[in-house]
């Protein structure tokens, strides 16, 4: 057996600093750590104005957002009313518009500036020129929709976009 003049058994002191050694170069590795770190820069969306018409993203461009008590087959408006009477439902439209694959788009209706319903988000399946992107607003009581100053905002990836306001009588 070898011991130094303390009497510690040099074997014992050679495979403790192995295993401290171990753990230094192998410790990192197995607790998920000493990856190499991505250096890859990231980029960040330079336009952050999410309530002009302007596009917010590559491929997104809704054109005038407009109000119709009726849509044609392509889901545009017949008819432009900015004034509804006694309607138990209408669409609000975005015309004209220019929409990436994967976008999700989705409409906030507010009554007398109090948010009252958000419509279900659609998502493209495919890119899209140049359509309609049209929501109906029902009313869920079978009456009328009551009388005020109402307002219908277009959400384009969570953010807001533009809006449109509109009187019902």
């Amino acid at each position: 057996m070898n011991k130094s003049k303390g009497g510690i058994n040099t074997n014992v002191i050679l495979f403790g600093l192995l295993i401290v050694g171990a753990i230094l170069v192998f410790g990192p590795q197995l607790m998920g750590g000493g990856a190499e770190e991505d250096t890859t820069p990231q980029t960040v969306p330079q336009d952050t104005d999410t309530t002009s018409s302007e596009p917010i993203d590559d491929g997104i461009d809704l054109g005038p957002i407009v109000v119709a008590e009726t849509i044609d087959r392509d889901g545009c408006a017949v008819g432009i009313d900015y004034t509804l009477d006694d309607v138990e439902s209408f669409y609000v439209i975005a015309e004209d518009s220019e929409i990436a694959e994967g976008t999700e788009v989705f409409v906030r209706l507010y009554q007398n500036n109090q948010a009252v319903e958000d419509l279900p988000a659609i998502i493209a399946n495919q890119n899209y020129d140049n359509t309609c992107i049209s929501f109906i607003f029902e009313s869920t009581t079978g009456f009328d929709f009551d009388a005020g100053d109402y307002e219908a905002e277009f959400y384009v990836n969570g953010n807001s976009y533009d809006s449109v306001s509109f009187d019902i009588q």
